[in-house]
Parts: C-alpha cells; sequence; structure tokens
C-alpha cells in the first residue's frame, strides 16, 4: 500500500483516501490471476465512478423552520455531504453509488457537536416528522445506514464523528471511557499515551467509530485473545427519545436481565450512544509469530480447536481453507520468502491434497508470548502441522500485518475491472463447522452446474472460542454487466441461507443492518423479534431512529 501525495481526500465512491493504491505489483498479479480463474480472454476494460457531482440529488426536505433552528448547531443540506452519507462500504453499497444509482439520499447531515442537543432533536424530529439514521464512520457492510423509511418524511442523517475524546482513564480498574465517535486510530493513540490497548483491530480499524464497534456487536482480528466488543465494555449511556439511559459500571451483576446487553448491537434502533466504558489492557511488549500447512483443512480445523481447548490463546489466528491459500498463492508474486514457505508443504504434502495456510500471533509481555508461542508450536505438530520455522513464519507474519487493513483498497482494483468481490462471516459450533464449510462450497458449485455461472468461495477460520469458531467466507465472479444488484441478491440469498440451514448465525461482526433483517425471524425466532420490537416502541414511540433495520 502506498501514498500518491499528500491529499487525505476520501473516496466518496470505495475505501478510504484517493492518494491510498494498493501495491500495483501485488495489484496487477492478482487481476491476471483472475482473468485465469474465470477463463477470461482479457482484463475487462477499467470503468470508474461517477463524479460526485453527477448525482441527481435532490432538494432537501428538511423544514425551513428546522434548518434555521440548526444550522448553527452542525446541520448541513450541501448536497456532496448528503451523498457521502448516504451509504457504507459494502459492495452493494459501491455499486450502485458508483453508477449514482441511489434511490434515496438523506436530506440533511447533522453533525453533532454537543451530546445534551440530542433531547431537543428528538423533539424536533417529532415536531416536523424527520427520520434519524445515526453514523459514525460509515464503514459498515450491511445497510447500517441505509435511507430508508416513510417516504413522506425527510431523512437526517446524526454524524457523531465529533464525539470523539477520551473522557477518562481508571489505571487502577483498567478502564477507560470514550464518547461513541472517536476512530480507532484516535482511540489507540489516546490509549498508547498511557501505556494501554484497547486490543480491538477489525479490518475498519482506521474508517470506524467506537459507537459502531458497540452498535454492531464487532470483533476484531485480535479478539481471541482480547475479546469481542461485548465482552469488553463495562458501561455506557445512551440518550433515546423518551430519555437518558445509563448502565453501571461494574465488573459483574446478577442484578436481573443486562440492560447494557440490549445496547450492544442496537444498530441505532433504540436510541444514540454517547458515553462508553470498555476494558483495556497494558500494550503488548511482543509479538510473535507462528505460520503452518495442514494436508486439509479439517485437520488444520481439528488442530486449531485442540490448541483453543487446550487454554492456549493466541492473538490473531486465521486458518485458511484451499481455496483461500491457492488465492494468496496465484495473487501474490511468488519468490525469496513467499516460495520458501510454499516450498516446505510441498515437501510434506500427500498425494490429491491441497494446503491450508495458518496464521497466529502470541503476544504480551516477552516470557509469556515467547512461553505460548512454544506450547503453540508443540501442540500444532502434535494435531498434524507442518510448521513453518520462526524466520519465515516472521516473513508471512509481517507482511500480513502491513496489509491488514488495505485489502478493501484491493477490492475498489477488483470491482474496477468489472469483478464482484463480498465477504460474509458466521459462526457454529465445532461440531458443526465443517459442515457449514463444506456446504457452502457445495451450495455454489451445484449453482455453477445450473446457471453456468462460477462462483469462487474462499474461506478463512478465525476468532476462535472453547465451543465454536467463525468463518469468514470471501466470493468473487464476474459481474454480470446491468445486472450487478440482481446478481449479489442472488448470492448473497444462497450464501446466507446456507448458513441458517446449517447451524450458523447470520452475523458474527458485521451487525444485521437493512441486509441481513430478512433472516432476523430464524435468527432470533418470531416471539424474540416481537420482544425487540416492544423495547423500541418503550424507548422510540414515534419510530424516528434508523426503521427498518434489525428487526
Amino acid at each position: 500500500m502506498s501514498s500518491t501525495g499528500n491529499s487525505r481526500k476520501a473516496r466518496y465512491w470505495g475505501w478510504g483516501y484517493e492518494d491510498i493504491v494498493y501495491d500495483r505489483a501485488t495489484t496487477e498479479h492478482a487481476l491476471k490471476a483472475l482473468v485465469q480463474e474465470f477463463r477470461l480472454s482479457d482484463l475487462p476494460t477499467k470503468t470508474t465512478a461517477i463524479d460526485i457531482g453527477q448525482h441527481a440529488v435532490p432538494e432537501s426536505k428538511l423544514q425551513r423552520d428546522f434548518i434555521d433552528r440548526w444550522s448553527n448547531k452542525g446541520l448541513s443540506v450541501d448536497k456532496a455531504q448528503r451523498v457521502i452519507h448516504t451509504v457504507g462500504k459494502s459492495y452493494r453499497d459501491l455499486v450502485r453509488i458508483r453508477a449514482g444509482k441511489i434511490d434515496r439520499y438523506p436530506d440533511g447531515v447533522l453533525f453533532l457537536q454537543d451530546e445534551r442537543d440530542l433531547q431537543f432533536l428528538f423533539e424536533d424530529a417529532s415536531l416536523f416528522g424527520i427520520t434519524l439514521i445515526p453514523f459514525g464512520g460509515g464503514s459498515g457492510v450491511v445497510g447500517g445506514t441505509e435511507c430508508v423509511g416513510p417516504s413522506d418524511k425527510p431523512i437526517l442523517v446524526i454524524s457523531l464523528r465529533k464525539l470523539n475524546k477520551l473522557l477518562s482513564l481508571d489505571e487502577i480498574s483498567r478502564t477507560a471511557t470514550f464518547q461513541p465517535g472517536i476512530l480507532g486510530p484516535e482511540l489507540e493513540a489516546a490509549l498508547h499515551e498511557r501505556g494501554y490497548t484497547l486490543g480491538h483491530f477489525p479490518q475498519s480499524f482506521e474508517f470506524s467509530t467506537l459507537g459502531g464497534w458497540v452498535a454492531t456487536r464487532s470483533a476484531g482480528q485480535n479478539s481471541t485473545k482480547y475479546g469481542r466488543i461485548d465482552k469488553l465494555v463495562v458501561s455506557l449511556k445512551a440518550q433515546t427519545p423518551r430519555g437518558a439511559m445509563e448502565t453501571r459500571a461494574v465488573p459483574a451483576s446478577a442484578a436481573g436481565p443486562s440492560l447494557k446487553e440490549i445496547w450492544v448491537g442496537s444498530e441505532g434502533i433504540y436510541g444514540i450512544l454517547t458515553e462508553i466504558t470498555v476494558k483495556i489492557a497494558p500494550l503488548p511488549q511482543t509479538q510473535r509469530f507462528v505460520g503452518a500447512f495442514f494436508n486439509d483443512f479439517g485437520v488444520g480445523v481439528h488442530a486449531v480447536r485442540k490448541m483453543i481447548q487446550a487454554g492456549l490463546h493466541p492473538s490473531i489466528l486465521r486458518l485458511s481453507d484451499p481455496t483461500e491459500t491457492a488465492l494468496f498463492r496465484k495473487m501474490q508474486p511468488m519468490s525469496g520468502w513467499k516460495e520458501a514457505a510454499f516450498s516446505l508443504w510441498l515437501r510434506v504434502k500427500k498425494a490429491g491434497s491441497a494446503p491450508s495456510l495458518l496464521l497466529l500471533t502470541t503476544e504480551g509481555n516477552r516470557e509469556e508470548s515467547l512461553r505460548q508461542e512454544s506450547l503453540i508450536r508443540e501442540s500444532l505438530q502434535k494435531n498434524g502441522a507442518a510448521v513453518l520455522s520462526k524466520g519465515l513464519s516472521e516473513k508471512i507474519g509481517m507482511k500480513w500485518l502491513q496489509n491488514r487493513f488495505a485489502l478493501p483498497y484491493l477490492r475498489d482494483d477488483f470491482m474496477d475491472h468489472s469483478f464482484f468481490i463480498d465477504t460474509l462471516e458466521t459462526a457454529a459450533l465445532w461440531s458443526g463447522l465443517e459442515r457449514l464449510h463444506g456446504r457452502m462450497g457445495a451450495g455454489f458449485q451445484e449453482r455453477e452446474k445450473k446457471t453456468g455461472e462460477k462462483v469462487t468461495v474462499g474461506c478463512h477460520l478465525s476468532h476462535a472460542y472453547a465451543d465454536g469458531a467463525s468463518l469468514y467466507f470471501t466470493l468473487i465472479a464476474v459481474q454480470r454487466k446491468n445486472e450487478e444488484l440482481r446478481q449479489w441478491d442472488e448470492i448473497k440469498k444462497l450464501a446466507t441461507d446456507t448458513i441458517m440451514e446449517n447451524g450458523g448465525t447470520v452475523s458474527h461482526h458485521h451487525g444485521v443492518g437493512y441486509d441481513h433483517r430478512p433472516w432476523m425471524k430464524q435468527e432470533k425466532t418470531e416471539l424474540g423479534i416481537q420482544v425487540l420490537r416492544q423495547i423500541k416502541s418503550q424507548l422510540d414511540p414515534d419510530r424516528l431512529l434508523n426503521p427498518e433495520k434489525t428487526i
């Protein structure tokens, strides 16, 4: 990944900043690999997004009295800002915004500057009949900020980015309290100054907020060690149309059902988070990498399970299946240490087998990290792994670490050349994990036989627990011109139906939003959905907040 200049202008049509580009040699190699993968005669012609000014943004429907009241409190009806805050960063979002095919734009964006204004905002929204959509970093990939709601009501996006401060840090209890709009790098910088970390690093880390993480029950790449965000939240405050709510900052409680859990994963349908207290940990002194190959994905799954259930907790853990491992090899120039790593597998492979690559890290104080690394290497070798040397492990690990937040830039390059690429994730118990993985691949193979359309399905296991793990799928195909959204609907439905029919959850860490809502009755049951709707009716009786999301 490299910068082409000093500009920090955001890509409204893609990921991150316009001046950042993915490594060109790797991009060219990857695109050639896709041409071969899909047996194309040549690389599809590059396309570009329309200019932001070409979007047919209608005049704002916000009433003049409302605009006058809020114009000096951060309200903007600028058309460019309305485009930027229209959608998130999913494949479906980017297909539409690149082509200017947006059904509905927000009528304004309020850059909230003071949480004390929220109660007045709710009152005015009820008075003027305005739909409100909370907005953090805008990196969501399941339609959480989709502009939907009653057609006769204007839509106002509430940006929380200006609420981005560290409010307090308790070194005795190892907790810190933040405002919700703080971005990942801002949060970690504030903690690093005091020698701490939250340890939460989703791929969207650079462009997502703490409030967004909490609202979507996020997991980060280091969550096998530090825990998902729901395990890190100690307490929170929120403002609802019915008033303020606050949960007690205690390590544990038996005082009835947890109100905190209602808010973690609420996705802005009940109210707006204003303060979040989280657990923090000392900055790790060292980080150690372990790389290994397995001749069979199932053997790798077994080895990871045995390791986790033995009480070993790596920080980062990624076991790629043969398809993802092959894509990694095909899409990167193979020379030097990369070729040396794969040559190890070639020496130990069995006839007919395909490699599954495992990469993990241990981190913490030096003594504990080294101890964990030694025990992990021993456990992996005992359970069928060909473990890479420490030198090769470190080179693979450092390369992955260097690019850990950059892959969405490569997705932009793929979309530029008319490739479909989307991701989705789930979690299942160990006893059903391999069945779910197998059915996903088989389902798309069966579809290819019927339709002739090839979809390459890669997967990696991550976020491992004593009772199960997450599977993260990447799906790649050639775009069907002028049918991009229909193609996405078909692929998304098959993949999600497969997950639900094979014991998985509709989302392990991306949330529900608008895209996953059709499967929520299967996830929560009809009665469960009614309970959640009753909570919304109590906290947001006028249905002001983020309608048609989640439930």
